[in-house]
């Protein structure tokens, strides 16, 4: 009874049977695409945070609770960097800088925006024995009105080494030479994933990502010592209140927890479509 009520209406209106199984059919493959996208980016970004901060051994930052480092972290001024200098085994102190909003405009005055990733601002690190920024044209910047770019930024943009181009930043729009590209965080490749990235000196950086007010965090090494722990005790009892030691390992977590819960975000908003086709 069943079967010849199901043929009497797939007869009655094919159209809307092919249409319902259709819905049906796009629904589970949007979904299915959907999971296996994002496990894809969990993927990716997973080793992004690895490339980021997997080489780092310890760092110094503003105690911050989860989630909210980037809205309202405070900056680390020199002071940090002169405490870090004067004990006995750190070695290859690196102020660090990294924001949201620098975006470069080439010859033809187009804004050279990311589409599905943020633009970003760095300084060049000068001073650790473990590079993120590796050059691949020219060289590293070196004054205040200088800077470097990313090799995929460069090419889609139609930059030119060696011309000056304006670069709106945080503190506002400045005209600077190119003096360089680079890959960031490996040196065969450019891990960036989609995202465009400007680097400056860090005195130049400092003024015009982080508008003079110090640096994001501050990174420094023992290059091997036996005695690595006993020297983070001793950062540790120095440092102010306020200003917390962290290893490379608990960044690298961090950094893939908030990546995770962006994916998340995302993954429910395509999520929702979805199920509105089923």
């Amino acid at each position: 009874m069943i079967f010849k009520l199901i043929r009497r209406n797939i007869s009655g209106k094919p159209f809307r049977f092919l249409l319902t199984c259709s819905a049906v059919t796009l629904g589970v493959m949007f979904t299915v695409g959907v999971f296996v996208f994002t496990d894809g980016l969990h993927a990716t970004f997973g080793d992004i945070a690895e490339d980021i901060n997997g080489d780092t051994e310890y760092a110094v930052r503003s105690e911050m609770d989860f989630g909210e480092r980037e809205l309202v972290g405070a900056p680390l001024g020199d002071d940090v960097i002169d405490l870090l200098n004067s004990i006995d085994g750190v070695v290859g102190v690196q102020p660090q800088i990294f924001k949201f909003g620098s975006v470069p405009i080439n010859g033809d005055g187009e804004a050279q925006t990311a589409n599905t990733a943020p633009n970003l601002g760095v300084n060049w690190p000068d001073q650790s024995s473990i590079p993120q920024l590796y050059i691949q044209q020219g060289r590293a910047p070196q004054g205040p009105d200088e800077f470097t770019l990313d090799t995929d930024s460069f090419e889609a943009g139609n930059f030119v080494v060696g011309e000056t181009y304006t670069v709106i930043n945080p503190a506002g729009p400045g005209d600077f030479k190119l003096v360089g590209t680079f890959f960031y965080a490996s040196p065969d490749e450019n891990a960036l994933v989609g995202a465009k990235l400007v680097a400056y000196d860090t005195a130049t950086a400092r003024e015009v990502i982080n508008l003079g007010t110090g640096y994001d965090q501050v990174t420094f090494e023992t290059r091997g010592s036996t005695d690595s722990a006993a020297i983070a005790n001793e950062v540790t009892a120095a440092l102010p209140e306020g200003i917390e030691l962290v290893t490379g390992e608990q960044l690298v977590e961090e950094q893939t927890a908030e990546f995770d819960e962006f994916i998340g975000f995302f993954q429910t908003f395509m999520l929702v479509f979805a199920f509105i086709i089923l």
